[in-house]
């Protein structure tokens, strides 16, 4: 075997490993009553997409122009197309439905960004 098949090999498996651990998706659980933010720098037709797999959450976006652009938390999917450019925070706040209490309450969320 040619020492340049070799190298195509391993070049071509390292980028299919890149493939794969970017489509990979972690839920994050968040705690009832606590806060998760997240930053993106978002362009002008981007959008943020929010799944809420348990739980329930409140989600909130701090513009770049510093208003406030508040999300309905009664959707277990939710989403938002930046209308402007820059940094948009993310604010999801962890929130507790249950009439018995709320000990050891937990939301599990999974987001992404479409550009």
């Amino acid at each position: 075997m040619k020492s340049a098949d070799v190298l195509i090999l391993v070049g071509a498996s390292i980028l299919l490993v890149v493939f794969i651990l970017q489509t990979w998706a972690v839920p994050t659980t968040i705690a009832a009553g606590e806060e998760y933010v997240v930053k993106y720098d978002l362009s002008e037709g981007d959008t943020f997409s929010l799944v809420v797999e348990e739980g329930s959450v409140r989600p909130t976006v701090l513009l770049p122009s510093e208003d406030y652009y508040f999300g309905d938390d009664s959707d277990d999917e939710w989403s938002y197309v930046a209308e402007e450019s820059g940094v948009h925070s993310f604010k999801i706040l962890a929130i507790c439905n249950e009439p018995s209490g709320c000990i050891d309450s937990s939301s599990v969320i999974d987001y992404s960004v479409s550009r």
